[in-house]
């Protein structure tokens, strides 16, 4: 839904891989004028040699950008706008969008910048409106020029948890999310970052994330008044994951008050809208393609039970979702480190096997027994060191075996860090079945 122009070679790998799904894409975002950082100076979005946001700050600047990205046959023309009436250049953007046959969607989190969209001809608005509730008379006009919505009500959670360093995530996301992106997150515990009392304050006193009521709100309504909305994550941003937090995004909608079936419309035949091919897929319909998920339970009693996938259809071709997606043993270990971080006891868990077992070395007693022993002794400890950590100083991978060299560290005083030992685990069918863990040394009589 925007980004680096290489965005357009992540598309053609895929049409060239049968495992891979079929994908559309924007280019760059274009805004009218220079898009400043925090601190003033280039936003970190517009810089580097292939940027995600180009400045068309000129009709022509922007009509070029257009035409440059109707030649590489981009899906969908965006456009990053904020308050304030339609610049020349984005009208320009509008205009040869259209010309081409181009969908243009809107980035714009506010009430004024949705607004000015609608009315300067935007196809689609991206993001939910947080700043206020959204009035009946713009939704009446988004339903008859079939301006299409998008949520993206998870992505919202991301900034915050940050801010506090409490990682709530949910069990799908530890299962299904790229545990190493997922990982990143975690660094925040351990790289030097000077923080001021106001910011360990908002760390110790943290709360867990709540989506925006406003959001909620307004997404109720602009579906019980015939709005077009489609399911999206915005993912790429800090704690959206890819694929995982489409389920994080279910459980929001539900929340907002929509029923399954309206999320199941909201997630298929209008997605297919976004880009306007609808009559290409998006419904189990004679002559559409064949993109389909055979599930083992009924989504229409519970959305979340689009999790229990039977069989993935591409094509008309089925696959085992085992087929698609293989964990290798360093994933595994990384999933389990995740969770170790994120304080949560039963995701932690469900990365060993039923069996596991956990032993010392040199003397190999074992310490843990079983996947529900070891889910229970590391609740009590989590429940008793909740600001605690693990960072990962040293890893190495040799088949099914992943070694590490950890330490702990503190959520948010780095003052308290101490090297923990090293760990040897050895992975068996995607779970992990043995871990061997060498603790440090006792110093020696007279030595350090």
């Amino acid at each position: 839904m925007g980004g680096p122009n290489w965005n357009f070679e992540v598309r053609d790998l895929a049409a060239k891989t049968a495992l891979a799904p079929h994908v559309s894409v924007a280019g760059p975002l274009l805004t009218p004028g220079p898009l400043k950082g925090r601190t003033g100076g280039p936003h970190f979005l517009t810089t580097g040699n292939d940027p995600a946001v180009i400045a068309g700050t000129t009709e022509e600047a922007a009509r070029t950008e257009v035409r440059r990205q109707a030649a590489l046959h981009t899906d969908l023309f965006k456009l990053w706008v904020a308050e304030g009436p339609t610049t020349a250049a984005q009208k320009a953007a509008y205009d040869e969008a259209k010309r081409l046959g181009l969908r243009v969607a809107v980035h714009s989190t506010s009430l004024a910048g949705a607004t000015e969209a609608v009315k300067a001809g935007a196809d689609i608005l991206v993001h939910s409106v947080l700043d206020q509730p959204i009035p009946d008379a713009l939704m009446a006009e988004m339903k008859r020029r079939g301006v299409i919505l998008i949520p993206t009500l998870v992505v919202f959670r991301g900034g915050p948890m940050l801010r506090t360093r409490r990682f709530l995530f949910e069990p799908w996301e530890f299962e299904l999310a790229n545990p190493h992106v997922m990982g990143t997150l975690f660094d925040l515990l351990h790289l030097p970052l000077k923080l001021d009392e106001v910011a360990t304050k908002a760390i110790q006193e943290g709360k867990a994330w709540e989506a925006p009521a406003v959001a909620l709100d307004n997404l109720r309504r602009l579906v019980a008044a015939g709005v077009t909305v489609a399911t999206g994550t915005d993912a790429g941003n800090q704690g959206a994951f890819h694929g995982a937090s489409y389920y994080t995004e279910l459980k929001l909608m539900a929340q907002a008050g929509l029923t399954p079936k309206e999320i199941l419309t909201c997630s298929t035949l209008n997605g297919a809208k976004v880009l306007g091919k609808q009559r290409e897929f998006g419904s189990l319909e004679a002559g559409k393609r064949a993109d389909l998920l055979v599930l083992d339970a009924d989504p229409l009693q519970d959305m979340l039970n689009t999790r229990r996938i039977h069989l993935v259809v591409k094509d008309g071709q089925p696959y085992a979702p085992a087929e698609i997606l293989k964990p290798t043993a360093e994933d595994v270990v990384q999933r389990q480190v995740n969770a170790y971080n994120a304080r949560d006891a039963v995701a932690f868990a469900a990365t060993y096997a039923p069996d596991v077992t956990i032993r010392t070395l040199p003397e190999t007693t074992d310490l843990v027994r079983g996947r529900e022993a070891l889910q229970t002794k590391y609740a009590e400890r989590f429940k008793q060191r909740p600001d605690s950590a693990v960072q990962i100083t040293s890893h190495a991978v040799q088949g099914p075996f992943v070694i590490d060299q950890e330490q702990l560290v503190h959520r948010w005083d780095a003052t308290k860090t101490s090297f923990a030992g090293t760990a040897i685990y050895e992975v068996k069918d995607g779970l992990i079945q043995t871990v061997w863990f060498l603790k440090p040394r006792a110093a020696e009589p007279g030595k350090p």
